[in-house]
């Protein structure tokens, strides 16, 4: 006990320093590219990660704005979002999908600009979600 207390702050200092660290690095993906935040689309590496989730009944998707030609990972929060909701559908981009806990991950390039719809299969759950062009 008494040789904790003489390390506590050593420990306490360590983990001060991998909390800089993972704050510093936090930008970094895979292979060490830096993600990029583009409007509102977070690019890692060669995709879009995006959240579905579903509030009062409707898709949320963040972030709201994505990229025309960047591939989406769009991992679905299983956790609010339930029933038929979990019959996705984006009309736009051919997308009809059912996720479970097992599959929770929809994968597709947008190839148009505008604002798309994505709903549930009964069209009880709404959302949408914005595509622009790639700021240079």
């Amino acid at each position: 006990r008494y040789c904790m207390k003489e390390h506590k702050p050593i420990i306490i200092g360590i983990a001060c320093g991998i909390l800089i660290a993972l704050f510093i690095f936090a930008g970094k993906g895979a292979f060490g590219e830096e993600a990029i935040q583009t409007k509102n689309a977070i690019i890692t590496g060669e995709f879009q990660e995006v959240t579905l989730s579903a509030q009062k009944g409707d898709y949320v998707v963040e972030p709201q704005t994505l990229i025309k030609g960047v591939p989406i990972v769009m991992t679905v929060d299983i956790t609010t979002v339930g029933g038929c909701l979990r019959d996705i559908r984006i009309p736009a981009f051919g997308i009809a999908q059912l996720v479970s806990a097992q599959k929770n991950q929809i994968t597709f390039t947008p190839d148009k600009t505008g604002t798309f719809e994505i709903h549930c299969s009964m069209k009880m759950g709404r959302g949408t979600f914005t595509v622009v062009e790639k700021k240079t």
